[in-house]
């Protein structure tokens, strides 16, 4: 007795300690509050409240994207309670949840694809019943031929006529009614993929070991940071200059582009030039010998940064994958059809053509999901830089149903001699119940607002210069979806005093370009980049800001100026060649003509050349008033300054000589 007593206390014991073991656990929500975005990659800092129990308690912060690099957590607290661990996992039940507004265009799409399924078996049912009363019309013209009254003959010709009559009425409307859908379908199917309409996948949650030692907190505060691949940021430029007489106005702006796989939503945004991809180990120089016959080598050289770099650039870099899509049967483009690259929100649909260009990292080798509605999904490779052609097959979704007189079975339950028809047949049979869309989709953009005064109130941003980066923090909350689009962040704008200078090569191009000089650039803290340029409201084309020169001027092209006018016209008088003794001489002689058309002065550089010789024997004077001449270049150079509506003329001229035997080439 005694025996069991101990053996049940011990069992009993070691169950309590079992049980011990056991400690609360709850799952809780958190929200996005910042977000800085690196040139590669982005930190990601989540905030949550909860509540502690006493003693030692989980706390798991779910729905996390599975893309954050689990090195990178780190979770803080505010409360008197400890941290003991933290452990991010993976939730493979727990999947993300989707928009109500996807959900709800998913099943609008749905109900669209299960009527066009039920109105193809009508056009099926219909077009069997065509086939019957032709077939009747044979047996029409039999009965001729035997005692049948006239009279029967014609009701039984007229009820032929008024059921294909009717057959053919609801045919039209069938089709009518088909197309209509199929655009309908086409107009989800573009909103869904710009919505990214993503299917839903595993998520991840961060295991959280807390201790409370004294009492139970009630509102303690938690607050995690991550790092998340799949997102950068690159900056852009909007130049405008309103007239030479005044200051350059630059708006400085960001491209932000995520694919994180979680939405950014009214967060606040940070824009770091950091890259904390890259190591920040200096390179190591090793020895460098030589041997015989030219052979090298080296020993003990360090290149990790030298790797990282061109990481870096393969990672930053994006290619286009490009192809059609295609029906496997008939061989006619698709349009609408969805491609994403497997395991991201990365997407597009073709277009009207059936064709399709999507954006991939060069790092990967992606397999793209292609699908579409009454097709089977298949799975593809596709290398960066390449043009694909993929072939859809149809689906099965038709095959199971059989038409026997005016009614529908399924096949496994009709008896006799039946056949069937596959919704491939059907597509092929029947005009109007095809598979796609036939709808020509354009996105337009927003009119120019080139012309458009600059009045509105700038962005607040406090920039920051660090020991090894610049930080702009953005006010104004932003939200960034995960769809892998470019998204504007405006940084802000600079008034800067600039030397503005028309120059011209007439002998090339007869247009004059702008150009603008900056001085003390480099405390503007800006970034090489895109630049939009505008000039007197007109938008004027791209040109690229340079910044990664050790100038200590900052040379902008602001491009051509049609209201400078100028023509370079060759002068006859000079035209007649001279042949004296042994020598020839030919002269040549030109005119140029500038015009300033605006309200304003201005000044303009003229440069123009004259051949020059390597020959002793031949021998080259010229005559060009006003120019300063570059003997060694041959290069005359004007500089003149132009009032209002005024025009100055230029001419010069050359004469060479050389042998009269010789042949040269003049102009």
């Amino acid at each position: 007795m005694k025996t069991s007593i101990l053996t049940l206390t011990l069992m009993l014991l070691c169950l309590t300690a079992t049980h011990a073991q056991d400690f609360p656990q709850q799952k809780i929500e958190s929200k996005i509050e910042h977000v800085t975005v690196f040139l590669n990659g982005a930190q990601v800092k989540r905030s949550a409240k909860t509540s502690i129990p006493k003693g030692k308690s989980d706390i798991i912060l779910r729905g996390l994207t599975p893309s954050l690099e689990t090195q990178s957590v780190v979770v803080k607290g505010d409360g008197d309670f400890t941290i003991l661990s933290v452990k991010p996992q993976m939730n493979f039940l727990d999947e993300q949840r989707r928009k109500d507004t996807i959900v709800a265009l998913e099943n609008q799409k749905e109900a669209i694809w299960e009527t066009l399924l039920r109105d193809s078996t009508e056009m099926l049912v219909l077009h069997n019943e065509e086939e019957i009363l032709y077939r009747n019309r044979v047996q029409v013209v039999g009965i001729q031929q035997t005692n049948t009254k006239p009279e029967d003959l014609t009701n039984l010709i007229e009820i032929q006529k008024k059921r294909l009559k009717d057959i053919y009425v609801r045919k039209f409307e069938l089709q009518k009614i088909a197309n209509q859908r199929r655009r309908e379908m086409a107009k989800l199917t573009a909103q869904l993929s710009e919505l990214n309409a993503r299917k839903s996948t595993v998520t991840a949650e961060i295991v959280v070991t807390v201790v409370a030692k004294n009492n139970p907190i009630p509102n303690a505060n938690l607050q995690l940071e991550y790092l998340v691949p799949n997102t950068n940021w690159y900056p852009t430029y909007d130049i405008r200059v309103q007239n030479t007489q005044e200051p350059m106005l630059t708006q400085m702006k960001a491209k932000v582009r995520q694919n994180s796989g979680e939405d950014w939503r009214e967060v606040k945004l940070t824009l770091s030039t950091g890259e904390p991809k890259r190591t920040g180990v200096k390179p190591e120089l090793g020895t460098w010998y030589l041997g015989s016959n030219g052979y090298g080598y080296i020993l003990g050289q360090s290149m990790n940064d030298i790797a990282d770099i061109a990481k870096l650039k393969d990672i930053n870099q994006k290619n286009l994958v490009q192809g059609i899509i295609r029906d496997g049967e008939t061989g006619e483009p698709l349009i609408g059809a969805s491609v994403v690259v497997k395991g991201t929100t990365n997407g597009t649909i073709t277009d009207i053509d059936g064709r399709f260009s999507l954006e991939v990292p060069v790092v990967i080798a992606p397999i793209l999901v292609v699908s579409y509605v009454g097709f089977a999904a298949i799975e593809t490779s596709a290398k960066a830089g390449s043009f694909s052609e993929i072939n859809l097959q149809g689906s099965a979704a038709l095959e199971e149903v059989v038409v026997v007189g005016y009614s529908t079975k399924k096949k496994q339950d009709a008896t006799g001699a039946i056949s069937t028809i596959s919704e491939r047949e059907l597509q092929g049979r029947v005009a109007g119940v095809m598979v796609g869309g036939n709808k020509d989709i354009r996105l337009r953009g927003a009119s120019s607002l080139a012309n458009k005064p600059i009045n509105s109130v700038p962005l607040s941003i406090k920039e920051e210069q660090k020991q090894t980066t610049t930080s702009f923090d953005i006010e104004l909350p932003y939200t960034i979806p995960t769809n892998g689009k470019e998204h504007q962040v405006d940084i802000k704008e600079i008034t800067m005093p600039a030397t503005y200078q028309y120059a011209c090569v007439p002998k090339m191009d007869a247009d004059a370009f702008l150009t603008a000089e900056v001085l003390d650039w480099e405390k503007h803290n800006l970034m090489e980049g895109e630049a939009n340029l505008y000039f007197e409201g007109t938008y004027l084309g791209k040109s690229l800001l340079k910044t990664n020169d050790t100038d200590d001027t900052l040379r902008i092209s602001l491009g051509r100026d049609k209201n400078v006018v100028i023509k370079r016209v060759k002068l006859k008088d000079f035209g007649k060649n001279k042949v004296l003794s042994s020598k020839r001489h030919e002269a040549r002689g030109f005119e140029i003509t500038i015009k300033n058309k605006k309200s304003y002065p201005l000044s303009i550089v003229i440069e123009e050349q004259i051949p020059v010789s390597k020959d002793k024997q031949i021998d080259v004077e010229h005559k060009a008033d006003g120019a300063i001449f570059d003997k060694e270049k041959g290069r005359l150079t004007w500089k003149i300054d132009l009032k209002p509506l005024e025009d100055k003329k230029l001419v010069f001229s050359y004469i060479v000589t050389y042998p009269a035997d010789w042949s040269v080439d003049l102009e």
